[in-house]
């Protein structure tokens, strides 16, 4: 029963298990992450096996109780009896080995089975050459005698568990003499690489001149690339995957997710369907892809995926339903899409995101559905491939940035490959293993603001490797308040900024993502939402705190702020799956539920008028009613004020002007709340990403504050990665 309490982590199955509270495993040998349903890995088995340690040592176990829930709360909450107590001649390096294991915080246990290895060898070696010190008396020597055998015992024992754990479970080893090198072209945006199965040839996007996209062929060794595709619409052509016969490359790209096929040698694109990232299997007869509940196309199950069809888009055929994806509220999936065919094509490894914030690995068998945990650590996962080598090559954020981590399809610990502080990420690789493809990509955020009286007024406040996200300016005009959102870090804070980009200072602190800045009507405090990273949605709490750096934060209600109705009235989204909203008072009266689920609504116009939308209906249009005809559920007595035409994308909401939108040539129009009358602002901001923008407009309708990101992106090559 011990031993197979160890590695189970990765038990068949688990991951269905855990997701409805169930906990696998003997309690008194479960680690508190464990018991407490949390995140674990490698650590939880030398959890166990200080456990083992233990009861081998005093004859105890050390974490008693009359039921499994008394059990689990001593593993949780209670520092097991010393040994010296049971064992008073125990020797301290064993003492400390044992401690060490049993460490409540995985943080503060030992790293890796290696290095529990170094100490228990030490250990046998200072055993074997000193013994045990002198005793007198004929009952204390027989004692002596005793524990020194089982001292022994457990320390052979422990060897040998610990030895399998190293061994056998470690499972990659990286050849210490890899090489790692980016590849130049002559072009300036380039995304998206995928490798040829022989290792030779890079196909990825880039976009010319003209600002048009096309698919380009480059040598691994570097030397000029040669164009493949000549799309005069200029096809952002999104994770080409080359076939194993190494004719034909396959890609998806568009608000449709259009997948396309086009030859290798260059020609013309074909639509062979629709769906998300593509990808040929093995034998290059079938290509993968899933589709998700708010994708086009959209699911008929409500969940995510996983299909295949052949080559041409047809015999398309679903290989299963994954309902334990976590999706946010506005439908968008957490992660880019990531799966990877098995080199026997029987099976996919899975990237799953959880309401954590974090992804799992698991292993699905595509014809029995079974699957395997391979991996679940607290990092953020955003693609994945498998070498015909069995090894497992993802990206992942973890503290230091974006990197590449592999693992062995067998199990085991992750080994991180680039140590980067960028972005390192989107790997592919190549049939035999030996040759990795990813892009590694710089970027720095451009922080600005934009008149929007006609006077085509635009200028550029900070530049740094913040993406200055949420950036509002301040009702009096001085300040601007954004999200410093970090690569290298799990953590975001709220900062404040000086028009004139002096005095940039930090107002959050510690380990939450702090996002969504309001400023409140007089400029002297802000509302924001905060939560830690690994943490569901509906941990969301709203903060208010003052715009000095030495303030300190006051939580007033849980769920997501929208801004403030007047100086002392917070709008507060408390639904979880839904819109429900809520008035929050910062001076002592009761909170007020303003509106039921799944309706959206805000304050406008001095409070006197509500802008709503009903989420239960298929046209979701932003309608507008008196404050007197509102009934908490959408009033019969309102009218629509904007029906989100095509053609328009939505800015922002000025409570007391109306609903800014744009058009492809980032011309600005405003809709009234009265009458739904749209009217062109003198502006023009050209340098506004419509597809992925952070704008904050001020009360008065006059100023913009939006972000750029500039990214600069190089192909990259690893080689004779694996031993």
């Amino acid at each position: 029963m011990r031993i197979l309490d160890f590695g189970l982590a990765r038990k068949k199955g688990l991951s269905k298990l855990t997701k409805t509270g169930t906990t696998v495993g003997t309690a008194s040998y479960m680690s508190p992450e464990q018991a407490r349903g949390d995140t674990i890995d490698h650590r939880t088995d030398l959890w166990s096996l200080g456990v083992v340690l233990y009861e081998m040592v005093t004859g105890r176990s050390p974490f008693r109780g009359e039921h499994e829930a008394a059990i689990l709360y001593s593993v949780v909450n209670v520092e097991p009896e010393p040994i010296q107590t049971s064992v008073p001649d125990a020797s301290p390096e064993l003492v400390h080995i044992i401690r060490r294991a049993l460490e409540k915080d995985p943080a503060e246990r030992y790293r890796t089975a290696e290095d529990m290895l170094i100490d228990l060898r030490r250990l046998k070696k200072d055993t074997s050459r000193t013994g045990f010190p002198p005793v007198s008396g004929k009952k204390k020597k027989l004692s002596s005698w005793r524990n020194k055998i089982i001292i022994a015992a457990s320390i052979f024992v422990l060897l040998c568990v610990v030895s399998y754990l190293y061994f056998f479970k470690k499972g990659v080893e990286l050849n210490p003499n890899f090489t790692q090198r980016t590849i130049q072209v002559p072009l300036k945006q380039v995304r998206d690489p995928g490798i040829s199965p022989d290792g030779k040839y890079l196909v990825f996007s880039a976009c010319n001149e003209p600002k048009k996209w096309n698919f380009y062929v480059v040598s691994t060794t570097g030397g000029e690339p040669r164009q493949l595709t000549n799309d005069d619409q200029g096809t952002a052509g999104l994770m080409p995957a080359i076939s194993p016969d190494g004719n034909n490359v396959v890609f998806f790209w568009g608000a449709e997710n259009e997948i396309c096929v086009f030859p290798f040698i260059g020609g013309r694109i074909k639509k062979i369907g629709n769906g998300f990232t593509p990808k040929w299997s093995p034998d290059g007869k079938r290509i993968g892809y899933f589709l998700t509940p708010g994708g086009v196309p959209s699911t008929t199950s409500g969940e995510t995926e996983f299909w295949t069809m052949d080559a041409n888009g047809t015999d398309n055929h679903l290989e299963f339903v994954d309902s334990v994806i976590y999706w946010n509220f506005s439908g968008n999936n957490l992660v880019t899409g990531a799966f990877a065919w098995s080199p026997d094509g029987r099976s996919i490894a899975w990237v799953r995101p959880l309401p954590q914030s974090y992804c799992e690995i698991v292993l699905i068998d595509l014809s029995t559905h079974e699957e395997i945990s391979l991996l679940r650590d607290t990092t953020w996962k955003n693609e994945i491939c498998w070498g015909g080598n069995n090894q497992i090559i993802y990206s992942a954020r973890s503290s230091g940035g974006w990197n590449l981590w592999t693992v062995s399809a067998k199990g085991g610990s992750p080994v991180q490959i680039t140590k980067g502080s960028t972005y390192e990420e989107l790997p592919t690789i190549s049939s035999d293993g030996r040759m990795v493809s990813y892009i590694q990509t710089n970027r720095l955020g451009h922080l600005k603001i934009a008149r929007l009286d006609g006077s085509d007024s635009t200028y550029e406040v900070a530049t740094s490797e913040n993406n200055y996200d949420g950036a509002v300016i301040s009702p009096n005009g001085k300040y601007i308040v954004y999200t410093a959102g970090v690569i290298s870090s799990d953590a975001s804070h709220i900062y404040v900024i000086n028009r004139d980009g002096t005095n940039e200072h930090q107002v959050t602190f510690g380990d939450t993502y702090d996002n969504a800045p309001r400023w409140s009507p007089d400029s002297r405090f802000i509302t924001y939402n905060a939560k830690k990273i690994f943490e569901p949605r509906e941990s969301t709490k709203v903060y208010v705190i003052g715009i000095d750096k030495f303030e300190t934060p006051r939580m007033i209600s849980l769920g997501s702020n929208y801004g403030w109705k007047d100086s002392s009235t917070i709008e507060v989204n408390k639904g979880i799956m839904r819109d429900q909203w809520w008035k929050v008072h910062l001076d002592g009266r009761p909170p007020e539920q303003y509106s039921e689920d799944s309706i959206f609504a805000i304050h406008v116009l001095d409070g006197k008028f509500i802008l709503f939308r009903d989420d239960h209906t298929t046209d979701r249009f932003e309608r507008v009613c008196r404050i007197e005809d509102w009934d908490r559920k959408g009033s019969s007595k309102s009218w629509v004020v904007w029906n989100r035409p095509a053609g328009l994308s939505f800015g922002g909401i000025v409570r007391n002007k109306g609903i800014y939108v744009f058009n492809s040539k980032r011309e600005v129009f405003r809709i009234s709340f009265l009458d739904g009358k749209q009217e062109k602002i003198p502006a023009t901001c050209s340098d506004l990403v419509l597809d992925n923008y952070r704008v904050g407009l001020t009360d008065d309708g006059m100023e913009i504050c939006y972000r750029t990101i500039e990214s600069k992106s190089k192909l990259g090559v690893i080689e004779n990665l694996f031993k």
